[in-house]
């Protein structure tokens, strides 16, 4: 009997039979890990709308939930992606942050619209380190592409459909470099440092040097 299959459930396709009175009707028939039982509908398509209710059902209720998936996701990057401990670290440590309220989510309630709406909770949260207002978005790229990537794994893995993350990125420019003074800016350093010397500072000379 053909069936889909979940970690520990099977849920049967509708099949035909006749009921006592001689009268087709359809049984989808579930088996979880606690028994098997077996529900009966009066045509073929509510007995199919009924096997997808209960597919995804249980799909929900067996399914890992988001905190195992990172763990078992840290072991994929280093065995299959060759990343080393640390980075495979760092990767597992910045997922289980961003679904720091969400550890017992499964992953295939994560429609595209509640994807959206975590990714630009990500965008602007401060930096706890620092103090600042919101994070660089160079360090809020690197976590979309983990997210992306993590989702990529997923659906491999085939623990969802498809990858909610995809194109979620923020808005901005990432700095890039370090940081240079302008001409003017050069002009009033050099014109600080030389009234320094002149007045007998020795630490204006090295200020000079730095620039």
């Amino acid at each position: 009997m053909p069936t889909m299959r979940s970690n520990k459930v099977s849920v049967s396709k509708p099949y035909s039979e006749l009921s006592r009175h001689g009268k087709e009707r359809f049984r989808v028939v579930v088996q979880t890990p606690s028994g098997t039982k077996s529900i009966v509908f009066n045509t073929l398509a509510e007995a199919t709308r009924g096997r997808q209710r209960l597919e995804k059902l249980h799909r929900q209720d067996f399914e890992k939930p988001v905190a195992e998936l990172i763990e078992e996701y840290q072991t994929h990057c280093v065995t299959e992606r060759q990343y080393r401990p640390r980075t495979a670290h760092v990767e597992r440590r910045r997922l289980s942050g961003i679904f720091l309220q969400k550890a017992d989510m499964r992953l295939s309630r994560l429609t595209r619209a509640k994807a959206e709406a975590l990714t630009q909770a990500l965008w602007v949260r401060g930096n706890r380190k620092s103090g600042a207002e919101r994070l660089a978005v160079a360090t809020n790229r690197y976590d979309g592409r983990r997210l992306g990537r993590f989702g990529e794994w997923a659906c491999k893995a085939k623990y969802i459909p498809e990858n909610p993350f995809v194109g979620l990125m923020p808005a901005g420019k990432a700095n890039v470099g370090k940081v240079h003074l302008t001409n003017d800016e050069r002009g009033k350093w050099v014109r600080a440092c030389e009234d320094a010397m002149a007045g007998g500072s020795e630490l204006a000379l090295a200020a000079l040097f730095c620039l």
